[in-house]
């Protein structure tokens, strides 16, 4: 079909991100769905993906990185808006297309330049869906640490821990095959998290 968009391109021609990259597999799941999504009519909603999963879709960028944050806490996850024509962004990195500097080229491989206690981690407001699910982690994560299970994941619903998994995915298939798809918190137990910081300009 022709493109009546010079600086936009169908999501069909979305080009592959290369294996090694952290959220390939985010945008092979979403280039799979976005033709279903689109015909179920959810273009201009953002999608929410973990991996091979559709965690779901929200009205609003901010809602669905939340929603991302507090199920998964600091792990890669990719946040879509559900698009028939994608932008296409051209950005400039000192004075030439396509250049960027090697301090810009360490930032951007490790934006996760500072980190915090999971004690300081910052409460959800009461009436968040996974305010209870935060609220224990929080508390059972120094007990957790000290027996040992730093790295692994957690599976926390309606304020119980459910159980431990040595992957986010084994975690995730366990909470989703026992409650479905409804509100629940895969978290690594950490000792600190990762802060990601992003600018916009």
């Amino acid at each position: 079909m022709d493109n009546p968009y010079p600086e936009k391109l169908p999501y069909s021609e979305i080009p592959d991100s290369p294996p090694d990259r952290v959220l390939a597999r985010e945008v092979a799941t979403y280039k799979r769905a976005v033709a279903r999504l689109i015909a179920e009519g959810n273009e201009g909603r953002f999608v929410l993906i973990k991996g091979d999963d559709i965690i779901g879709l929200w009205d609003s960028f901010w809602e669905a990185a939340n929603a991302g944050r507090m199920q998964f806490g600091m792990v890669p996850f990719a946040v879509h808006q559900v698009l028939t024509w994608e932008p296409v962004i051209r950005q400039r990195y000192g004075g030439r297309d396509g250049i960027v500097s090697p301090s810009r080229r360490r930032i951007m491989q490790n934006p996760y330049v500072e980190t915090v206690h999971y004690s300081e981690l910052l409460d959800l407001s009461p009436e968040h869906v996974l305010a209870r699910e935060l609220a224990t982690y929080k508390r059972e994560a120094g007990r957790l640490i000290a027996e040992g299970h730093e790295g692994r994941f957690v599976l926390i619903r309606d304020g119980e821990i459910i159980g431990l998994w040595d992957s986010f995915g084994e975690a995730a298939d366990a909470g989703r095959a026992r409650f479905g798809m409804v509100p629940m918190m895969v978290r690594q137990i950490l000792t600190r998290e990762r802060v990601l910081r992003q600018r916009y300009v």
